[in-house]
């Protein structure tokens, strides 16, 4: 802590956040964000506990900021040393090794939350369909460093779900153009989930998640990846190939629908959370085919949609009938 005997001392070696703000570009709230979470930083304190910052501290937040912009999570570097900051930097130019958004055919993804990292880490070697663009301990860190290099699905985990939470993953869908975020939750208001009803970009699952329900969930989204040519974007089907293609529904809305008042009186919930995967796939599926057929401009991209959602709910509807004959149930 600073004394007021030193403030001759200050005024030459210190800067306040505002200054170190506009020197190395970043916000206050994400200075005090890396510095809180990630100890990226450690400021100096004066007797009113205002922050003061070094040289050395701009210099390392600034190229802090110049690798999360190239695409590298902020909790991978910001314990390292300036030697090893600098040496990131000349090995890669500051990408992430795997970062070629041209010709990944892996499904792109943002995770946020303690135990999807815990998840990620254990059973990496059942979840090869994904390549993990950031990794970010909670929501909240998600924000501060955004990776500018193209994302595929935001997957997020919040022990309490709320309104604001839903307003914060539609913010960070919009800003990252992701069309989809899988929200894994733990507790939720009625009316909360609600409100979910009429978020059709974020599908909620209620935690804790594993490694098989995460790809079914994310199927859409690991074909269209899967689908995708290296040095050519995606491969998109013709309009008439979607449609002679689309596997036949096995389930109506009724069936699925009574599935969730049926499933809760057995001891395995597989019934109950496949039902549900296959409704939103099934609305998906159907609002593809309007938009396909409602909008000449774009009827190649929905068109695709249409079939890789189709697909996927032909691959659940299999599932969940293997599951309905081992538990005995009829709907």
């Amino acid at each position: 802590m600073l004394d007021q005997t030193s403030s001759s001392t200050v005024k030459n070696e210190y800067f306040q956040i505002s200054t170190v703000a506009r020197l190395t570009g970043l916000s206050v709230h994400t200075i005090r964000a890396w510095e809180k979470r990630y100890r990226a930083v450690t400021p100096v304190r004066t007797d009113t506990k205002r922050r003061l910052y070094t040289r050395d501290d701009i210099r390392k937040l600034a190229v802090l900021k110049t690798l999360v912009e190239a695409g590298h999570p902020i909790g991978t570097v910001a314990g390292l040393h300036p030697a090893q900051l600098a040496e990131r930097i000349g090995s890669s130019n500051g990408q992430l090794p795997s970062a070629n958004t041209e010709t990944s055919t892996k499904c792109r993804i943002l995770v946020a939350g303690e135990s999807l990292l815990g998840l990620f880490k254990a059973e990496a070697a059942e979840l090869t369909e994904f390549e993990v663009v950031a990794l970010h301990p909670s929501l909240a860190d998600v924000s501060a460093a955004l990776p500018n290099t193209r994302l595929d699905l935001l997957i997020i985990e919040t022990p309490s779900l709320f309104g604001e939470t839903i307003d914060l993953i539609s913010q960070l869908l919009e800003q990252t153009s992701v069309h989809r975020a899988i929200l894994v939750y733990g507790f939720a208001q009625r009316e909360t989930l609600r409100k979910l009803l009429g978020t059709p970009k974020i599908t909620a699952i209620r935690g804790p998640l594993r490694s098989t329900e995460l790809k079914l969930a994310a199927s859409p989204e690991i074909h269209a990846s899967q689908s995708r040519s290296p040095g050519t974007g995606v491969r998109l089907p013709a309009q008439a190939e979607s449609r002679d293609n689309v596997p036949p529904q096995r389930f109506s809305r009724e069936q699925l629908a009574r599935l969730a008042r049926l499933s809760t009186t057995v001891q395995c919930e597989c019934p109950q959370h496949l039902g549900k995967l296959l409704s939103d796939l099934t609305a998906f599926e159907q609002y593809s085919l309007e938009c396909e057929n409602r909008s000449p401009e774009d009827a190649r991209i929905h068109a695709f949609l249409h079939l890789a959602s189709a697909r996927a709910r032909s691959l659940l509807e299999d599932a969940l009938a293997r599951v309905l004959e081992s538990e005995g149930i009829r709907i």
